[in-house]
């Protein structure tokens, strides 16, 4: 691969060989170059096929793109963050409850080199409509995510219904959840079958502890600030 370039605002036209218009890049979209230039055109490369873009329509650097879905009930939003000279990153937070993220993402990246990598698949609290749409991304072998984050509170089975997040310690009037699970390893050895009865958070997680598309999964709250790579000194900033 030659190098990247970058859809020029408001969008970039490919087109074939002859001239003929083929298909269209919004402003920001990330496009790999082959190297052949004809005159001012730009080849690249989009899915399996190759086009011809105008390099007035291209600019050297991504933009970010920060895209909120409609997925139903509950949350989704997709993070697309420019690096200079390397691919974006990618990040999704939270997945409503159905199959409308997995459905959009194969509308997005019909055309993208599979699988698509995503740095982060982040759930914020495991409610429902905000993890299980993650269920049928983890079994599309179209997408794989470098590392899912979540809060550190795992649900599971337990005799006493107050005890399904772990061991509670009182303080004052309130009782506290003690079991935060830190990473990878725990979560393996927390989410057994019995562990895991019919309870939905927990099977996610073990298909997602299970699948080879999964780099790694671990805790992030707000001991650690930022999300990792997301720290005042990188470009961009996500607080937690």
């Amino acid at each position: 691969m030659a190098g990247f370039t970058f859809a020029g605002y408001p969008a970039a036209v490919l087109v074939d060989d002859g001239g003929k218009p083929l298909a269209q890049k919004l402003w920001g979209s990330f496009l790999p170059l082959t190297g052949n230039v004809d005159g001012d055109w730009l080849e690249v490369k989009f899915g399996t096929d190759l086009f011809w873009v105008h390099k007035d329509e291209t600019q050297a650097e991504g933009v970010l793109e920060v895209m909120f879905l409609d997925i139903g009930q509950g949350d989704s939003c997709l993070l697309t963050i420019p690096q200079k000279n390397k691919p974006p990153r990618r990040m999704i937070i939270d997945a409503g409850a159905g199959d409308n993220l997995v459905r959009f993402l194969n509308t997005k990246y019909r055309r993208t080199a599979k699988p698509v990598e995503f740095e982060a698949f982040i759930i914020t609290h495991p409610d429902e409509d905000h993890y299980f749409g993650f269920d049928p991304v983890l079994d599309d072998s179209d997408f794989q995510a470098a590392t899912i984050y979540h809060s550190g509170l795992v649900e599971r089975t337990a005799a006493k219904k107050n005890d399904t997040l772990g061991p509670r310690k009182k303080i004052g009037r309130r009782n506290y959840a003690t079991q935060l699970v830190a990473d990878k390893a725990e979560l393996d050895s927390l989410l057994t079958p019995a562990r895991i009865g019919r309870k939905q958070y927990p099977a996610t997680l073990r298909k997602a502890l299970d699948s080879p598309r999964v780099g790694d999964i671990r805790m992030v709250n707000v001991t650690d600030k930022h999300l990792p790579g997301c720290g005042p000194r990188d470009d961009v900033t996500i607080e937690v």
